[in-house]
């Protein structure tokens, strides 16, 4: 763990808050568990414990499954990525800078070599014999091979250094993509949709475009656990992940939201379409089936509820998700396998089958 440095008061406090709180929730007694909450109580990973007090209040169950998306999504990949890009980028600006030495010994180069045949053309038009012209001949032969020389160095330092560039852009591209990647599903991850969310919405603001909001979640995701084991669980997870993605198109975006529930930005979307959509996706879902590959058993079907939710100019990103979350709690309660509208202020809450 790298936290700023802590009396060794504060570390066995930290650390007995975190072997209680696992203690507590009942999960595994595991580094990564301990990590996860040592980091909470260390208070300094505003991210982590912004997410972990919003599951509280939501009641979340806080399973081991959860907890390891927690620490994938804001400890591990969030310090793991940001020594890459720290890195990565102190190589970029020494690459850089090597590049523009090389820049200035050529410029250096070349104005040497310009002085010099400005200085034989001078005492070429002073020449008295043909020895002072063959002189100076070979004094600009000389120049031109040295400075031939030079060039083929710097064009080789110049190559090796673009080269050098490129590798860097593509480590900090990839470390990009990878802060923003879920690490299990591979779509996108929280942060990359709280960026885009926020960006969204203020084109959506600016542009007077409609915008809509999907938050759904597997039905009776648990049991699956339960009864198969977290492979299990994990594979139900990619397939909806997968489904998701393949069902939207454009500039949408789905993205993992945490443990087994999922978002969908649907940008210049009114609330018919968004609803189409969310009912196509159901469907895909819902025509799959879990099956055991070495024994063929059928292990069940997957289904998800829906909240679907238009924003409304002037509401902040919070009361958006707020008014899908509650959409989607009202799909669940209405038997699930369903896709809800949040009501604006001139429409009732309809349920899609």
């Amino acid at each position: 763990m790298d936290y700023d440095i802590i009396s060794k008061e504060d570390d066995a406090r930290i650390s007995d808050l975190a072997y209680r709180k696992i203690a507590a929730l009942d999960i595994q007694r595991t580094p990564l568990n301990y990590e996860l909450w040592y980091a909470y109580f260390h208070g300094q990973n505003t991210e982590l414990i912004k997410r972990i007090n919003e599951l509280s209040k939501q009641e979340q169950v806080l399973t081991n499954e959860l907890c390891r998306d927690l620490y994938n999504e804001f400890v591990d990949s969030t310090d793991a990525q940001k020594n890459v890009v720290e890195q990565t980028s102190d190589q970029l600006k020494d690459s850089l800078a090597d590049i523009m030495l090389l820049i200035e010994n050529a410029t250096s180069s070349a104005q040497g070599y310009g002085g010099s045949l400005q200085e034989a053309t001078s005492t070429l038009g002073s020449a008295k014999s043909i020895d002072d012209i063959k002189s100076v001949v070979k004094s600009i032969v000389a120049e031109t091979k040295e400075m031939m020389v030079q060039n083929k160095k710097l064009e080789e330092k110049l190559e090796k250094s673009a080269s050098q560039v490129n590798n860097l852009q593509e480590t900090l591209e990839s470390a990009r993509k990878e802060a923003l990647t879920d690490g299990l599903t591979g779509i996108a991850n929280r942060k990359c949709f709280d960026e885009s969310i926020e960006r969204m919405i203020d084109e959506a603001h600016t542009e007077d475009h409609k915008l809509c909001l999907l938050v759904t979640d597997i039905d009776f995701f648990k049991k699956f656990n339960d009864n198969y084991g977290h492979q299990v669980g994990d594979q139900v997870l990619k397939l909806v992940a997968n489904t998701l993605v393949n069902g939207i198109k454009g500039r949408d975006l789905a993205a993992r939201y945490g443990g087994e529930e999922f978002a969908i930005i649907l940008p210049e979307t009114p609330l018919s379409g968004a609803t189409k959509v969310a009912n196509g996706l159901r469907e895909r879902i819902a025509n799959k089936e879990i099956i055991n590959r070495a024994t063929d058993t059928k292990l069940g079907q997957i289904t998800i509820s829906v909240g679907v939710a238009e924003y409304q100019p002037g509401e902040s990103i919070k009361e958006l998700i707020e008014r899908a979350d509650q959409a989607l709690y009202k799909a669940k309660d209405a038997g699930r396998n369903c896709v809800i509208e949040a009501p604006s202020p001139y429409t009732k809450v309809k349920k899609q089958i």
